[in-house]
């Protein structure tokens, strides 16, 4: 499920003329960082205290398109 939405916004994305497309990740989520990867992304940065409850920082991924 995960990877046809992930192909769905990346085909939406190309459509409406994006150059590129972000997100952010909790630190700790692996699983979902390995999605990504597999879809192309790479880490970029991090924000630090990004997500609260738990506090936490975000892994910062890019893609082009």
């Amino acid at each position: 499920m995960a990877t046809a939405l992930l192909g769905a916004l990346l085909r939406v994305a190309a459509d409406a003329g994006c150059r590129a497309v972000l997100l952010e990740v909790r630190a700790s989520n692996e699983g979902a960082q390995r999605l990504y990867e597999a879809h192309g992304f790479k880490a970029i940065g991090h924000r630090r205290r990004y997500y609260l409850a738990p506090v936490e920082d975000a892994v910062v991924m890019r893609r082009p398109l």
